[in-house]
């Protein structure tokens, strides 16, 4: 266990963080996500020791986005994917 978090949470965190792309912050996203791990300004409930099914989707929908999109397209294909991935496991 490091700073007081499992070493397989942490290890989903960093690969998390690494396939998108993004850096480690201190805001809360307002669902559980494995990127709240770290953050000091999230209830726990929005913590997850583990990569969620939001993470996955987020993945596969960032992953499969064209690249020639404008922005704007990118993030609402990736929104649309995301709910569609969600719906079919729900």
């Amino acid at each position: 266990m490091a700073a007081g978090h499992q070493l397989a949470a942490l290890s989903d965190y960093v690969a998390m963080l690494a396939l998108s792309r993004t850096q480690a912050s201190d805001s809360c996203q307002p669902l559980s996500s494995i990127a709240n791990l770290l953050s000091k300004n999230c209830n726990p409930s929005d913590r997850s020791g583990s990569i969620t099914d939001m993470d996955i989707a987020y993945l596969k929908a960032l992953y499969s986005t064209s690249p020639t999109l404008s922005f704007h397209s990118q993030k609402n294909q990736i929104s649309r994917k995301i709910e569609q991935a969600l719906d079919k496991q729900h």
